[in-house]
C-alpha cells in the first residue's frame, strides 16, 4: 500500500527510497518546472553570449569569440523554437526516465559550450578580463542552477564544468588574488549544490505527500478498499476506455449484505464496522486480481470484473460470492451469517457509462433481494419501472416514519361459542403521497433492507401497548415480528417495559409469526420467542400449514395458539383437499391443546363451517374489515362485544 511506503519514505528520507509507483510523477514535476524556466533561461544564455561577443572583439580570439557566441545563440534559438513548437510549456503528468537523460545531456552540451568561453579571455591581464572570467560563469552557473534546481543531475552537468573551467583560466591568466576567486568559487558552488538538494528534497516530500493525499481520497478508510471516487477512477481508466477502444466487455456487480441493519441496532456500530471489515477481507480473497472490489455506501459494495463476455461469465463471480458467504464471518467472537444480494449489470449491454451501469446494477439488486435471499439477479430493462419505484419507496420510507405516514388499524378476532370479541391483530399501513396505499408485503422488506425495521417494530409495539390501555380486560391484542425483529436482544425488554408502562397484563399480548422463524440459521429468535413465554406473552403461528416442516415447526415452536391461512379457508367449499387441511390443523391442535384461529372468512357458509369444526376463533371481512384505532376501541367497549353479524 502506497501509504506504508510513503511512512518508509519519510523514515529513510536522506536515501531517496521513492516508492518505484511515484517516480513518473516526480519526473513529471521536475520536467515542467524545466520547462516553465526554459525561456528565461535560453534569453539570458543568449543576452550574456553577445556581451562576451563584444568583450572579446578586441581580444587576442576575437574570432573564436565570434563562432562560440554564434554557436551558443543557434542552439538556444532551437532549443526555444523546439519549447514552442512542441508545446513543451504544457504540463505533463508522468515522464520517463530516458527524458531525464536527455536533459542532463542537453545541460551538459551547454555547460561544455559555456567551459570554453573564459578561453576567448586566455592571455588578458586586465581586470575587467579577470572579472569576465569569473563573474559571467558564475552568474550562469546560478542560473543554470536556478533553472535546473529540481533535476540536480542537470544542475550539476551544467554549472560543475563551467566553474572548473573558468577557475582553470582564471589561473592561468597570472591574477594575483587566485586564492581568493578560488574560495568564492569553493563557498558558490557548496551554496549551489545546498541550495539544488533542499529544491529536490522539498519537491520530493511534496509529491509523496501528494501522492498519499490522492490515495486516500482514493481508499474507504475503515476497510482498505477503494471508495466511490476511486472505484470511477479504475472503471475508467481500466474497463470503460479498453471497452471502447478495442471493444472489450465486462461486469458491474453491485451487493448489499442481509442482517446488517440488525448488527448495528442489536450489538452497536463498532460490530457494524468489524463486520465490514470482515466483508471486505473475505470479497478480496475470492475475487480475481484483475478485479476491483470497492465501498461505495453504507453496507454496499461493487466489483468490476474484467473479462466476462457475457452473463455466463459473470453467473460464476456471482456464484462464487454467494458460496463463499454461506459460513459465518466471526465479529467479537460472535458467528454472524450475513447472506449478500447481487445485482449484475453487463457493459456495454446494459450501459457503456459507469453511472448507467451502477444503476442498472441497483436496479437488478433489488430484484435478487426479493426473489430470494442471499441470491443474484442480472438487469432486466423490463422490471426497470417497477424498480426504479421500489427504489423511490426506500429513500420515502424513513422519512415517512417521522412524518407519521404510517398508521396501524386493527382487524377484529371473534370467538366462534361466544361470538364475544376477544382480540384484534394489528395490520401496518403505509399511504404514500404519490403512489397511494402501499402494501406492507412491499414495503417490509425495505425496512428490513434499510435497517428501520427494528424502530417501525418498537413504534407499533409502543401503539398497541396503548391500545390495550383504551380496552377491556379480556380483550388481546397481536402483533406480527420478523425474524430479523427477534434477532434484537433488547426487543423483549422493551416489550415488557411497554407493557408495564402502559399497565397491560402481558398475557393480553400475542406475538404472531411465520414458520420462517425457525428456519434461521441464527438462534436469537427463538431465543427471544421462549423468553417472550417465560413472561406469559403468547406465541401464534400463523399462515399454519403453508409451509414445508408445519408439523415439525409446532413442536419446536414454543406456540399457544395456530392459524389456518386464508388460503384453506377460500377453498374448503371447492376442494375437499383444503376441507381435509382444516379438519386436520383443527384436530392436531385440539390434541395439542393449542387455540386456532381461522382467518379469511368472507362468507356466512364459511363461518358455520369453520365454527361447526370446532374452531375456536374467526376472524376476515365477513365478521369486519381492518378498522382505525377509535372504531376498534368503541367496539371493544360496546356491550359485551358481541358479534351481531351471524347471530
Amino acid at each position: 500500500m502506497l501509504t506504508r511506503k510513503v511512512e518508509e519514505q519519510r523514515r529513510f528520507f536522506n536515501r531517496v527510497n521513492m516508492p518505484e509507483e511515484l517516480r513518473p510523477l516526480v519526473r513529471a514535476e521536475q520536467i515542467n518546472s524545466v520547462n516553465r524556466l526554459t525561456p528565461a533561461m535560453m534569453a539570458g544564455n543568449i543576452s550574456n553570449a553577445l556581451v562576451i561577443a563584444a568583450a572579446s572583439w578586441n581580444g587576442p580570439f576575437w574570432f573564436a569569440g565570434i563562432v562560440w557566441t554564434a554557436l551558443l545563440v543557434v542552439v538556444s534559438a532551437w532549443v526555444l523554437h523546439h519549447h514552442f513548437r512542441k508545446r513543451a510549456g504544457d504540463r505533463r503528468h508522468a515522464v520517463s526516465a530516458r527524458t531525464i537523460q536527455r536533459l542532463v545531456r542537453s545541460s551538459l552540451i551547454f555547460d561544455l559550450i559555456w567551459a570554453g568561453m573564459p578561453l576567448l579571455f586566455l592571455g588578458q591581464t586586465t581586470v575587467s578580463a579577470g572579472l569576465l572570467v569569473i563573474a559571467i560563469p558564475a552568474g550562469m552557473a546560478c542560473i543554470g542552477s536556478f533553472s535546473l534546481a529540481l533535476v540536480p543531475l542537470a544542475a550539476a552537468a551544467f554549472s560543475g564544468p563551467l566553474i572548473i573551467s573558468s577557475l582553470v583560466t582564471y589561473y592561468l591568466s597570472g591574477q594575483s588574488n587566485f586564492g581568493m576567486v578560488f574560495m568564492l568559487a569553493a563557498a558558490l558552488t557548496m551554496t549551489l549544490l545546498s541550495a539544488v538538494t533542499v529544491y529536490y528534497d522539498q519537491l520530493l516530500r511534496r509529491i509523496i505527500d501528494q501522492a498519499a493525499a490522492e490515495e486516500l481520497a482514493h481508499k474507504d478508510f475503515l476497510t482498505g478498499l477503494f471508495n466511490s471516487k476511486g472505484f470511477e477512477d479504475f472503471v475508467s481508466s481500466n474497463a470503460l476506455a479498453p471497452m471502447k477502444r478495442h471493444g472489450t466487455k465486462f461486469s458491474i456487480l453491485v451487493l448489499s449484505f442481509d442482517n446488517f441493519g440488525a448488527i448495528n441496532n442489536s450489538f452497536g456500530f463498532a460490530a457494524g464496522d468489524e463486520l465490514l471489515v470482515r466483508i471486505a477481507e473475505r470479497l478480496m480473497s475470492i475475487t480475481r486480481p484483475e478485479d476491483c472490489v470497492a465501498r461505495v455506501g453504507g453496507d454496499s459494495f461493487a466489483i468490476a470484473c474484467a473479462d466476462t463476455p457475457d452473463a455466463h461469465h459473470a453467473s460464476i463471480i456471482a456464484d462464487r460470492i454467494v458460496r463463499n458467504f454461506v459460513s459465518p464471518l466471526v465479529v467479537s467472537g460472535r458467528s454472524i451469517v450475513c447472506k449478500p444480494g447481487i445485482g449484475i449489470a453487463l457493459a456495454p449491454s446494459n450501459g457503456d457509462e459507469l453511472d448507467g451501469l451502477l444503476n442498472s446494477a441497483n436496479q437488478a439488486l433489488f430484484t435478487a433481494k426479493q426473489n430470494k435471499r442471499g441470491g443474484y439477479a442480472f438487469f432486466d430493462g423490463a422490471v426497470g419501472a417497477r424498480v426504479e419505484k421500489q427504489k423511490r419507496l426506500a429513500s420515502a420510507l424513513r422519512a415517512a416514519l417521522e412524518r407519521n405516514e404510517l398508521h396501524l388499524e386493527y382487524q377484529p378476532i371473534y370467538a366462534t361459542r361466544t361470538k364475544q370479541l376477544s382480540g384484534f391483530e394489528t395490520l401496518l399501513r403505509w399511504t404514500h403521497p404519490e403512489f397511494g396505499p402501499v402494501s406492507p408485503a412491499e414495503f417490509i422488506p425495505i425496512a428490513e433492507q434499510l435497517g428501520l425495521i427494528q424502530e417501525i417494530g418498537e413504534w407499533i409495539i409502543d401503539s398497541a401497548c396503548q391500545a390495550l390501555q383504551q380496552w377491556p380486560e379480556y380483550i388481546r391484542v397481536s402483533v406480527n415480528f420478523s425474524p430479523l425483529q427477534l434477532s434484537s436482544p433488547t426487543l423483549v425488554d422493551y416489550t415488557l417495559d411497554r407493557l408495564k408502562f402502559y399497565g397491560a397484563d402481558p398475557r393480553r399480548f400475542e406475538v404472531e409469526i411465520t414458520e420462517s422463524v425457525a428456519m434461521q440459521e441464527d438462534e436469537a429468535p427463538l431465543r427471544a420467542l421462549e423468553e417472550f413465554r417465560a413472561h406469559d406473552i403468547g406465541i401464534a403461528l400463523d399462515d399454519f400449514g403453508t409451509g414445508y416442516s408445519s408439523l415439525t415447526y409446532i413442536c419446536t415452536l414454543p406456540v399457544i395458539r395456530v392459524k389456518i391461512d386464508r388460503s384453506f379457508v377460500a377453498g374448503c367449499f371447492t376442494t375437499s383437499q383444503s376441507l381435509a387441511v382444516i379438519q386436520a390443523i383443527i384436530g392436531l391442535a385440539n390434541s395439542l391443546k393449542l387455540g386456532v384461529v381461522a382467518e379469511g372468512i368472507e362468507t356466512i357458509s364459511q363461518y358455520h363451517l369453520l365454527a361447526g369444526l370446532g374452531c375456536e376463533e374467526i376472524q376476515g371481512f365477513l365478521l369486519s374489515r381492518p378498522i382505525p384505532l377509535q372504531e376498534a376501541t368503541e367496539m371493544a367497549n360496546q356491550t359485551g362485544g358481541l358479534l351481531r353479524r351471524v347471530a
